[in-house]
Parts: C-alpha cells; structure tokens; sequence
C-alpha cells in the first residue's frame, strides 16, 4: 500500500487503518490523535519502517502453517498483529534513532557528520517510490542494452549465474510489477480485496508456455521462511537476540519474493523488489564470481553502463545542433593538449554560465549504515566519492578539473572558456538516498574545503581564479530522469541559480528544492523512459503471446503516439 503512487499520502495512511485496524481500533487511534493536538489529515499512523522491523522479528518467531490462508481474516490473530505492529514502531524508532545518536560531536558540523548514517537509514526505510517503471526501465537500458555493448560476455555470465536470459529476467519482473504491485497500470494491491499473494500456477495458467520461464525466475528470487529466518538472524540462539540490534536489509534485497509452504509467493517489499529490478543483473553476476578482482571489475563496468546512462539522458534533452545554433552539451571532455586526460564526464555551455559534471555509479553497502557506527558510514561515502591520494573519485575530481582549469593549467578541446565567468560543480549519482536530509550539505562542505577558493561569499559563491564557483549541487539520477522533458520548459543553469539563491548552505536538496517550487519548475513524466516502458512490455506481451507478435508491435506504436499526444496536450494546457 505505501508503494501506491496513484493515492496521496492521507488516503493511504486511511487504507492502511481499514486494512489492518479494528473499528474500535481506528476510534481508539482518532481520539488518541485528538488528544494531543495534531492535525488528523497529516498524521502518520504506521511507515514502512516499522513494518520492515516486525517483519524480521516474525522471520525469528513465527511459524509457517500450510493451509492458513485465511489467517489473517480471523478477529484474534489480527488484534495480535496489531499489537505488534505497534510494538514493532517503538523498536524501530528505539533501533533507528538510539540514544544520543543525533548529538555525537563537539560541534554542530560535527554532529550533523555524524547524523548521516541516520538520515540515510530512515530515508532508506520508509520511502516508497512513486515511479516504479521508471526503476524498470532504467535497469532494462542498463543491463539490455548498454552493458552487452560494454561487455561482451555479460549476457553469458547472466545466464551461467542464472539460468535465464536478461530479456527473460526483465519480462518475468514486468508480469509481476504489473499484477502485485501498485503501479500506473494498478492500484489497490495490499487492500482487502486484493492481498498481492499470488502462486505459480495463477501467473501461468493463461501462458503455460512461460511456466518454466516464471518457475526459474521465481526460484531465483524467492525464498522460504526457514532460509529468511537464517539470512535474517544467521543462526543466532534466541536468548542473545538484542533488541535493537542491526538490521542488514540485503537479505530482503537479494531475494525479495516469499515463498509460503503451501506455493504461494508474495512481494515482501516492493521498493526492495524494485531496487533487485533495476540493479540485480549485476548482483547476480557478482555472487558467482569468487575473486575479488573479478567482483571489482564487474562494479567498475556498472559504473562505465551508468556513465552511459546519463550521456544517452543528457543526449535526448540536450540533441547535436547545427549552426548557428549553439551547442549546449559537451560529452567526455578531454584537456586539448593532451587527449589522454578527460577533465569532465559532461559539460553544459550556458554562456557566460558553465554545468560541470561528473556522473557516478556507486554503490553503498547496507552493512556500514549502522546509527550506532556514523564513522563506518564516513569513511565508506569518502570511499566512493571521494578517495584520495591522487585515487579521486566524485566531488574530488570535480575540484581538480576546477582548480586546473582556474589556474589555466588545462583548457577544455572545443570549448571556449574565456567568456565563462560562473560553474556549478553537479554531482550526478545512482545512490538515490544521497539526497537524504543532511548529504547535500555535507557534500558541499567537502567540496568547498578540498577547493580551497580565494574568497567566498555570504550566498555560497567561491572565487577560483577568474571563476566564480557555486557551492556543489548533488543530484541523484531520479533527479535527473524527472527533469528530462521538463528542461524543455526552463534550463538547468537557471534552475541552479534559483536553487543556489535559495540554498546557498545546500541544507535543503535538490530534491526537495523541486518539490516545493511546482509552479516555477513543473516535473514532467520523461518522454525517453515511457518508450523504454513500452518496449518493455511489448517485448513481454509478445513473449507471452506470439501470435499475436505484428499485433502488438502495431499496437504499442499506435500507443507511443498516443501517449506522446497526451503528454505534449496537457503540457499545453498547463501553458
């Protein structure tokens, strides 16, 4: 229910209390709620989190029965669920949030360092995802089209570690976003008429040709309650379980689809399902590789398919132009005298304004996420966007092609930077939980030390040489996806500038920048990803019914032109 994209947040608290809550529940709720003060319409009865949190406790304590398929229903069991629904929320905001964890430090930037891995924890346990095709696509381009090109044997090493093509994987994964999952297509999934469980047999029984398809795929990504329980705790006897011990999520990640005794299977966390969507091909691939080496270059490879993510992106807002139009978009610029250095991943000429950017693909692991442990979360962030000595990496790099090109050490090939008076430094990452409350300002700060500028400014402005610098903008490839037909409407140097104006310490993201100022800077659905997402499934409607193959393929184009109309028609209206 809290993955529905299609219900506002009041709506969906209120499904969730039909749903689960006893009426004499519900009054008991409301009246609590008025008791104390609050607003009713934006009162948040129970999050992700906490449902996340009872769910491993359940994996240690509970049972699987074959045949109690209306379990639920019964007025006992569901009191005692909620009463541990409820017990489940003090343990998670007692395990999220110990004590002391938000005041560790001497200093207020200190403690705010040290919050990170706090802020980054509960963003990673109570957001839902509003655009799950969207993940879908983007995994599909990655791993369909961009890493086979990347490397050869990709699609070998998928199906040697898998058993199934990648096209096969992504099809399987589309029958499922579409049936149990809330998403454009569907919505309710969770509520009391539809409880998202489903068998092998109900997703074949129209398609039995796909039932060795979806059988392969759903041994790959499920697993039973007993090998939960031992991903979950690791064999730990029960009188040395702690009560807010840490929680790694990656067993919930890795195989995100439960299997009950009597072969039904449900989703056990969409967004965590979404998330094994769009980057398990390469996961898959890792797990079989036993050398570190082997692992190594497979992570570096995703980062290069990332890279060439962003460029096909940036490429579809910003096409190639003729004179005397001007060119904005300048790719894998290299230093003119010498072409083995690239100083930039991308460059956006807005003269007298320039966009520096460097894209980056990197993955954070769970286990370094621990409240308890903010350093671990420190060093494992500077790890990947910040490395060092003369090993840069992410905002670091950004300072170097800065400060070369400060002090006229590199010149860019093909663009004149004599005219230039203002960059914006932007770091573009996978990592969707970088924007964070807290991560837009720790990166600027880093950034604005390692940089070193002359003089700086009350609004966040650094001079470097001739240049004036604005603080670092972090934006995260949802970000960057939600923006593609969107720039058609405003530029990114303006939409900088305001956000710099606005945030010049970046204690507010980009993010969150968007969401509050819809009237200036509208968010339209990417033109580019809605025809990934028809090609997705018109590739699995076609697998599902061959048949009908020169049907559909008439139909889904029929559709994308359909969906273009709709789209440009009510950005019109909009005008």
């Amino acid at each position: 229910m809290f993955a529905d994209g299609q219900l506002e947040d009041q709506q969906i608290q209120a499904n969730i209390l039909e749903t689960i809550f006893s009426p004499e529940q519900r009054t008991t709720i409301k009246r609590y709620v008025a008791q104390r003060g609050l607003d009713a319409n934006e009162t948040i009865t129970i999050n992700r989190g906490p449902l996340l949190e009872l769910f491993r406790w359940i994996a240690l304590f509970c049972t699987d029965h074959e045949g109690d398929k209306n379990t639920f229903n019964d007025p006992n069991t569901r009191n005692t669920f909620t009463k541990a629904l409820l017990m489940a929320n003090q343990a998670w905001c007692a395990r999220l949030f110990p004590k002391g964890a938000l005041n560790i430090g001497n200093t207020v930037d200190e403690k705010r360092r040290n919050a990170l891995v706090v802020c980054r924890r509960e963003a990673m346990e109570t957001r839902t995802h509003d655009r799950p095709v969207d993940m879908l696509a983007r995994g599909w381009c990655i791993f369909n089209e961009i890493a086979p090109k990347q490397n050869r044997d990709f699609e070998r090493l998928f199906y040697e570690a898998t058993n199934m093509s990648i096209n096969d994987y992504f099809c399987s994964a589309a029958a499922l976003l579409t049936h149990f999952i809330n998403s454009p297509s569907k919505s309710g999934i969770g509520g009391l008429d539809n409880s998202g469980c489903f068998s092998l047999q109900s997703i074949s029984r129209s398609v039995p040709h796909m039932a060795e398809t979806f059988t392969t795929y759903l041994n790959l990504q499920s697993q039973t309650p007993d090998e939960l329980k031992s991903a979950l705790w690791k064999q730990c006897p029960l009188n040395s379980v702690e009560f807010g011990a840490g929680y790694d999520l990656k067993p919930l990640r890795v195989r995100p689809i439960l299997k009950a005794a009597d072969g039904r299977y449900i989703i056990i966390d969409p967004l965590l399902f979404l998330e094994q969507e769009s980057l398990g091909p390469l996961f898959h691939v890792i797990r079989v590789k036993s050398k570190k080496e082997q692992r190594d270059q497979l992570i570096a490879q995703f980062g290069a398919a990332f890279e060439a993510y962003v460029n096909s992106a940036l490429r579809h807002i910003f096409p190639d132009t003729e004179p005397p139009l001007a060119k904005r978009l300048y790719c894998d610029v290299r230093e003119d005298r010498d072409q083995e250095i690239q100083i930039a991943d991308f460059v956006l000429d807005y003269t007298p304004d320039l966009v520096w950017i460097e894209a980056k693909g990197a993955l954070i692991r769970d286990d370094v996420t621990n409240p308890k442990k903010p350093k671990e979360y420190l060093a494992a962030v500077r790890e990947k966007y910040k490395r060092d000595n003369k090993g840069r990496k992410g905002y670091n790099q950004l300072v170097h092609s800065i400060s070369m090109l400060a002090d006229n050490k590199w010149v860019p090939k093909r663009l004149n930077t004599k005219l230039i008076k203002r960059i914006y430094p932007l770091l573009l990452v996978h990592d969707r939980l970088l924007d964070a409350h807290l991560h837009s300002w720790f990166f600027a700060e880093e950034f604005r030390e390692l940089l070193a500028p002359e003089e700086a400014d009350a609004r966040g402005w650094m001079r470097k040489g001739s240049f004036f610098v604005a603080p670092l903008t972090l934006m995260t490839i949802d970000d960057l996806e939600c923006l593609e037909s969107s720039l058609a409407k405003f530029s990114l140097a303006q939409l900088l500038a305001d956000y710099t104006s606005a945030s010049p310490d970046r204690m507010t993201s980009l993010h969150d920048f968007l969401a509050s100022n819809p009237d200036k800077y509208p968010l339209w659905k990417s033109k580019r990803l809605g025809k990934i997402v028809l090609e997705i499934f018109g590739a699995f409607i076609k697998q599902l019914f061959p048949e009908q193959a020169q049907k559909i393929d008439s139909l889904c184009s029929t559709t994308s032109a359909a969906v273009q109309d709709e789209i440009l028609k009510k950005e019109s209206n909009e005008n």
